[in-house]
């Protein structure tokens, strides 16, 4: 009964949204899961950040002293069934319409948008519409060996511990 009352809404609201772009993205930017903005961390000689980019570059600096380098040698199979990456290049991937309607169609609408701004719910709804272009997409960056500049893109974003400062980026 819930469950149902709830996809009633989600569809009255989905039709209020035609023709209304600005309440659409509205909408969806509400329902972002993480919505805490970072200020004023501390920096390794112990100013404070002001702005966001300052934030960022000290998040990257904490980031990059903490994980380790890829040092460019091919991990490939180590004998746990994964292929090599040479492996790969001898078989094509099929990127069908009925598989990428497939994959989307399974999509988890619960998540948050990506860097593109899109919700997963707005392509799980438009599976079908969507799934012909995105095959084709799909399909020539694998066939050229190139992948879009916006698929580079992600939104990394700091979730904080219950324990220690926020104001430490280590933490």
């Amino acid at each position: 009964m819930v469950k149902a009352d709830g996809d009633a809404h989600r569809k009255r609201l989905l039709k209020e949204f035609k023709g209304n772009p600005k309440r659409f993205y509205g909408y969806m930017r509400g329902l972002q899961s993480v919505k805490d903005n970072v200020m004023g961390l501390k920096k390794a000689d112990g100013a404070v950040t002001d702005t966001d980019e300052e934030a960022a570059n000290e998040l990257a600096n904490c980031f990059h002293h903490m994980f380790t380098k890829d040092d460019g040698v091919d991990q490939g199979s180590q004998d746990n069934g994964t292929p090599k990456v040479s492996e790969w290049h001898n078989s094509t991937p099929k990127f069908s319409i009925p598989d990428v309607t497939a994959k989307l169609q399974r999509l988890n609408s619960d998540k948050s948008a990506g860097p593109d701004g899109i919700h997963p719910m707005l392509l799980r709804c438009c599976a079908a519409a969507v799934a012909e272009p995105l095959s084709m997409i799909f399909t020539s960056s694998f066939e050229s060996g190139k992948v879009p500049e916006d698929w580079k893109t992600a939104v990394i974003v700091p979730i904080y511990k219950k324990k220690g400062l926020r104001s430490e980026p280590n933490q």
